[in-house]
Parts: C-alpha cells; sequence; structure tokens
C-alpha cells in the first residue's frame, strides 16, 4: 500500500489552466489523474475533483464619504457587506482610528457563504479639519481590504452652555423647566430653529431666534409629559362628574 499526498494551492488562473475540466461558474474541476508504477502493468486511474472559490469580501458603498459634520457630533453611513465565497469567512475591522466606529458589536463579525450583512460606520470628527483615513478589514482567509473613509470636521454653529438637561421627575400634565445658553460661533448673522420631534413632551422657548457672531441667547426648554390615555379620560370623566354635580347644586 502506497500513500500519495496532494497539495492544491490554487491561483487565479487555476479554473483556465484546467481547460476543458474546468466549470468556470460553480469553480468545479474533475480532474483525471493517471498514477503509473514500476512493475506494474496497467496504471492507477482516479478523478481529482474539488471546487475553487473566491475569497473576496464585496463592499456596497466602495467609500464612505460623511461629509461635514460638527465637532462633537457623529454622522453614521450604512456599509454592506457580501462573503462572495463558499466557505465561512471571519473578518474584522481595524486597528480604528479615534474618529471612527463600527456598529453594532466590537467590529468583528461572521458571514455565512454568499451572505450579507450591514454594519453601520461612525464618524465623529475630534477638530475642524479634513479627515482621511483606509479603512482595513481583515479575514480569515488572511486577506485585507480596504475603504477609503473622508470627512469635515466643523466647529459647531452654536455653543450650547450644556449639551445634556435634566429635569426632575415630573407628574403627567405637570411642567419642569430648565434654561441654557446659546453662543453664535459662525462669522455671519444667522437664524436658528429648535425643533424637538413630533409627539416630543419637549419644547423650547424661543423656539426660532437671530444671532450675530458672538450674540448669546438664554433658551428656557419645556418638560411636559401628557398624562397616558386612560389616565386622561378618568380625568375628563372626573372633571364631568364635579361639573354636574355643581349644575345639580345649583
Amino acid at each position: 500500500v502506497a500513500r500519495v499526498s496532494l497539495r492544491l494551492t490554487p491561483d487565479a488562473d487555476l479554473l483556465h489552466a484546467c481547460g476543458a475540466h474546468a466549470d468556470p461558474n460553480s469553480g468545479i474541476v474533475q480532474q483525471p489523474v493517471v498514477i503509473k508504477a514500476a512493475g506494474q502493468t496497467l496504471p492507477a486511474l482516479f478523478l481529482l475533483r474539488f471546487q475553487v472559490t473566491p475569497g473576496a469580501l464585496a463592499f456596497e458603498p466602495a467609500q464612505l464619504d460623511f461629509g461635514h459634520c460638527a465637532v462633537g457630533g457623529a454622522v453614521g453611513l450604512p456599509l454592506r457587506i457580501t462573503n462572495q465565497s463558499t466557505l465561512k469567512l471571519d473578518f474584522g475591522f481595524g486597528p480604528l482610528p479615534p474618529e471612527l466606529d463600527v456598529r453594532p458589536g466590537d467590529a468583528l463579525g461572521t458571514l455565512l457563504p454568499l451572505e450579507t450583512v450591514e454594519r453601520t460606520v461612525i464618524y465623529t470628527p475630534r477638530a475642524a479639519l479634513p479627515f482621511k483615513h483606509r479603512l482595513a478589514v481583515k479575514t480569515t482567509q488572511n486577506r485585507s481590504f480596504h475603504l477609503r473613509c473622508t470627512g469635515q470636521g466643523e466647529d459647531a454653529a452654536l455653543h450650547l452652555s450644556h449639551t445634556r438637561v435634566e429635569f426632575a421627575a415630573t407628574p403627567f400634565g405637570g411642567r419642569a423647566v430648565a434654561a441654557i445658553e446659546a453662543r453664535c460661533q459662525l462669522l455671519a448673522p444667522s437664524t436658528f430653529e429648535i425643533r424637538p420631534p413630533p409627539g416630543s413632551p419637549f419644547r423650547a422657548a424661543p423656539s426660532v431666534f437671530r444671532l450675530s457672531p458672538g450674540d448669546m441667547q438664554r433658551i428656557q426648554v419645556f418638560f411636559e409629559p401628557p398624562m397616558p390615555p386612560r389616565e386622561a379620560a378618568r380625568a375628563a370623566a372626573a372633571a364631568r362628574r364635579a361639573a354636574e354635580g355643581d349644575s345639580i347644586a345649583e
């Protein structure tokens, strides 16, 4: 009994070199092999069958342009990653600069064959400067891919005395008030608007104001939690009963 070892090291030209024995669509190669042994009249015949698959990842978009973002703010862009291989691949981003983060997870992931996943790449400028970086993505196939990332950090148009406002416990239907100050950091007079999301229990006064460079505006922020529908209905019913009682008493 003799043992024969075969080592396969595929390259980009392997399918072309195998000619008619290779299927370029599926990557399957079926290569007849003849082994001749000394003292043996008939050679040993067998079929060597294997499949070649690319180890590449595809990225959409191919580069990330975060545009303009205020220092201290953040901009997130979706990134779709597709495994073009028929093998499972582990991948990881990095090393990441302080300005970039990848979510969800810890910049690591696993792709099943031909699977596509989505990650969000977040840019947080640290200074009012242009940002350029080649974001590296590495796989367990010992391959590296690079994505070009660009952005522009800018000073914020407004400087706020507080970036976080905390309110005391407030009952439904009540009101809590806090104040912040906003200073214009632009080089020309500008109009600003504070627009809470629809249905938000927060509002600001004034909500629209105009500032010249360096001017400051005091802004009151109101927290007015609405009563839940059930509690509102009970309060309305109680008010009606009280009104009816007053009418009868008269």
